[in-house]
């Protein structure tokens, strides 16, 4: 398998922000349906990379739920992977994920969620589940000769909350007992939990 490059255009980075008073950039954060929090969370890891903006997409009790067969791992910097991170933990750990490379954050990062579209559409009631986010996840950690990939079906909550769909938790529903760490033409698929830890609040 070949590497999915990014391409980044500033027409297309400016038709999704807005200008205000300061001069600052706010991206525009469409969080009226499940599917366009989705489409959101999508925007923020490949184009913004701001964890004030991931953030913004979680609900106050948001968690993160590692794989079960991945919770108790240990990492050779000593980390153990936890069952659960909750919302500081892990905006920090994307923090540290979207540093630039030369403080230890990811070198690209690609996120593809297949079927938000099913899920564009204001459901009754505040809470509302998806056991079904068909997501493919790239990362590159260190350079563009080596990537990891984490593929599959999640599970994602969401809370509707002054009419915004923020998400709730997000369930990682794989498992993963190899090294994430890559040389040569490869690709290796895992867990996405099991990267995720290695940046770790």
């Amino acid at each position: 398998m070949r590497y999915l490059y990014l391409l980044i255009f500033p027409a297309t980075m400016l038709s999704g922000c807005n200008f205000i008073g300061d001069g600052h950039v706010e991206p525009v954060l469409d969080l009226s349906t499940p599917g366009r929090t989705l489409e959101s969370l999508a925007r923020v890891w490949n184009t913004t990379r701001s964890s004030d903006d991931y953030a913004r997409l979680l609900s106050p009790d948001y968690c993160f739920y590692f794989a079960p067969g991945d919770v108790g791992k240990q990492l050779k910097d000593g980390y153990v992977i936890p069952s659960t991170w909750d919302k500081s933990e892990d905006v920090q750990a994307t923090a540290n994920m979207f540093k630039d490379p030369s403080e230890g954050g990811a070198y690209d990062i690609s996120m593809d969620i297949q079927n938000s579209g099913d899920y564009d559409y204001d459901p009754p009631g505040t809470d509302f589940t998806i056991d079904n986010v068909l997501m493919q996840i790239y990362v590159w950690p260190t350079g563009p000769d080596s990537a990891y990939l984490a593929t599959g079906s999640f599970v994602f909550d969401f809370k509707k909350v002054d009419g915004l769909w923020l998400i709730s938790g997000w369930h990682d529903s794989l498992s993963n007992d190899g090294s994430i760490y890559l040389t040569g033409d490869q690709v290796q698929v895992g867990a996405l939990g099991v990267l995720r830890a290695y940046y770790h609040p």
